[in-house]
C-alpha cells in the first residue's frame, strides 16, 4: 500500500518539465498582460478641426433640450395659467348681465365661467366687487385685472311670495322687472320629510338623511346655522339652501330639567356627561330651578353653552 500511494504522488521526468513549461507559459502571459498597453499605446484619431466643431454643437444642443425639457417638466402648469397666457383684451362690463361666453372671453374656462355663474345665483347677484373677487375660481392675480373694468349697474333684488307651500322668487332690476322668474319648494325644517327635503337645490339623499337625524337628536332647530353643524354640511352648501327653508321653533321638543335624569339629558348633542351630572346634583342640592337663569350656576355651564342650550331646556 505505501509503494501504491508512492507512485500515484510521484512524477516523471517528462511530467516535471511539462509541469514547468506549462508554468513558465501562464507567468509569460501573466506579465504580457500586464505591460501590454504601456509598450502599445494606440494612437489617437486624428479629427479635423471643423469636424470637431460641428459635432460639439449638436452635443450642445441637446444637453440645452434636455435641459429645458427637464425644466418645463418640473413646473406644475395650472390650466388657468395656460389661459392667462392668451392675449385678453378686458372692457368695461357688469358682472351681473354678463353670460359664460363672456367670463370665458376673460381667460376662464368653461367649467370656470359656470361655477362664477352657479356663485352670482347662490348670492343673489354680485353687489359690489370684493362680492366678485369672493369667488374661488378668481384668484387675486385674476381679480386685480378684472376689478378696474367691473361696473355693477344692476342691483338684484329678491321679492318672496307664497303661493300652495311655495315660494316665487322675482328678480327684479333698478327701475324694471325681468323676466326671469324661479320656482323652489317652500321647507320648515321642522316639519320636513325626507322627500321634501331633496325638493330643495344641494340637498341629496344622504344630507335629507343627516338633517332628519340631527333634527331628532337636537330636538329639533331653532335657527338655520345648525346646519353648518352637520358633518362636512360647508357654507356653500348652506348658502344654496338657506333661503329654500324657513323654521318653526314652537316645533322643539324641549327638556325638563327639573325631572330629567342625567342619562336622558346626556342624549343631546350639546349636552356631556359631567354637565349632565353636574345639572341633576344641583338641582339634589338646591331644589328645583324656577327659572333657565338658574342652570347659569351649575359650575360646567359657560355663556356660550348656555345661548346654544337653552332654546331645548325648561323648568316647568
Amino acid at each position: 500500500m505505501p509503494d501504491l500511494i508512492k507512485d500515484f504522488f510521484s512524477w516523471s521526468k517528462k511530467e516535471r518539465i511539462g509541469v514547468i513549461a506549462l508554468s513558465a507559459i501562464l507567468l509569460a502571459l501573466f506579465f504580457l498582460n500586464f505591460f501590454f498597453d504601456r509598450w502599445f499605446t494606440p494612437e489617437l484619431e486624428n479629427w479635423n478641426a471643423d469636424s470637431l466643431a460641428f459635432y460639439s454643437s449638436i452635443l450642445d444642443s441637446l444637453e440645452k433640450d434636455v435641459t429645458k425639457e427637464h425644466s418645463f417638466s418640473q413646473q406644475k402648469i395650472e390650466p388657468s395659467a395656460l389661459i392667462e397666457n392668451k392675449k385678453i383684451k378686458y372692457y368695461f362690463f357688469d358682472p351681473n348681465i354678463i353670460g359664460k361666453q363672456e367670463w370665458i372671453n376673460f381667460g376662464f374656462s368653461e367649467k370656470q365661467a359656470q361655477s362664477i355663474l352657479n356663485f352670482k345665483k347662490s348670492i343673489k347677484g354680485f353687489k359690489t366687487k370684493d362680492d366678485v373677487g369672493r369667488c374661488f375660481v378668481i384668484d387675486s392675480v385674476k381679480m386685480n385685472k378684472l376689478s378696474p373694468f367691473i361696473k355693477i349697474d344692476t342691483i338684484l333684488y329678491f321679492t318672496k311670495f307664497v303661493e300652495n307651500s311655495k315660494v316665487i322668487i322675482s328678480e327684479l332690476a333698478i327701475g324694471e322687472k325681468k323676466n326671469e322668474v324661479e320656482s323652489t319648494i317652500y321647507v320648515e325644517l321642522n316639519k320636513a320629510d325626507s322627500i321634501q327635503l331633496l325638493s330643495i337645490k344641494g340637498i341629496g339623499p344622504y344630507y335629507s338623511n343627516k338633517i332628519i337625524d340631527y333634527r331628532n337628536r337636537l330636538g329639533g332647530y331653532y335657527k338655520k346655522e345648525q346646519l353648518l353643524e352637520i358633518w362636512n354640511f360647508d357654507s356653500i352648501r348652506y348658502q344654496m339652501v338657506s333661503d329654500h327653508i324657513i323654521i318653526e321653533s314652537d316645533q322643539i321638543v324641549k327638556l325638563n330639567i327639573n325631572q330629567a335624569e342625567a342619562s336622558e339629558l346626556i342624549s343631546h348633542p350639546y349636552i356631556r356627561w359631567g354637565l349632565a351630572n353636574a345639572i341633576v346634583k344641583y338641582r339634589i342640592q338646591h331644589g328645583n330651578y324656577n327659572s333657565l337663569e338658574d342652570v347659569k350656576n351649575v359650575i360646567p355651564m359657560t355663556d356660550s353653552i348656555f345661548k346654544k342650550l337653552s332654546p331645548y331646556l325648561m323648568v316647568h
